[in-house]
């Protein structure tokens, strides 16, 4: 069995490198903006914590992920209807679903982009937002890794919890 909120997580997560190798296209058209990714991070930092003491929570969590190959708004949607708590304490939080897996793709996309620039890799041809988005991501380098260790933190924490 497939959990799924992770499972669900994963595929946006996917989906950004694949375009950004195959295409040098945008995976979403979404421009990164500071207050997005803190209330989105702290969105998820909160669904963390409680994770390890809610059991529509968990019994969420532990549902078998049958969600279709689609749009970001169809999987918003799907992650509405099957995950009505989880979206509920993302939408208390500032961050929608839709805007959470805009949010969360954009950071990815830039952050591979980043890797690629890192690696001596060509980025002139991606495309505009993504270009916006990778600059983003390299002048607020010290900021995202404290995001990125908070949620790590929280992460670590729920799964000691839960254990």
């Amino acid at each position: 069995m497939t959990r799924l909120l992770p499972a669900t997580l994963a595929l946006a997560l996917l989906a950004a490198p694949a375009a950004l190798a195959q295409t040098h296209e945008a995976a979403v058209d979404y421009t990164l903006t500071m207050p997005a990714l803190e209330k989105c991070n702290a969105a998820m930092v909160d669904v963390l914590k409680k994770s390890a003491t809610d059991p529509k929570l968990q019994a969420e969590q532990n549902q078998e992920d049958d969600a279709p190959d689609g749009t970001l708004e169809e999987t918003a949607a799907y992650m509405e209807k099957k995950a009505p708590v989880f979206s509920g304490m993302l939408r208390k939080n500032g961050c929608p679903p839709l805007e959470f897996l805009k949010v969360t793709m954009a950071w990815a996309e830039a952050s591979m982009a980043q890797v690629a620039a890192t690696s001596g890799g060509d980025t002139s041809k991606l495309s505009p937002v993504t270009q916006k988005n990778l600059e983003f991501v390299r002048k607020n380098e010290a900021r995202l890794n404290a995001l990125q260790a908070e949620l790590a933190a929280a992460e670590e924490a729920a799964s000691k919890a839960s254990q």
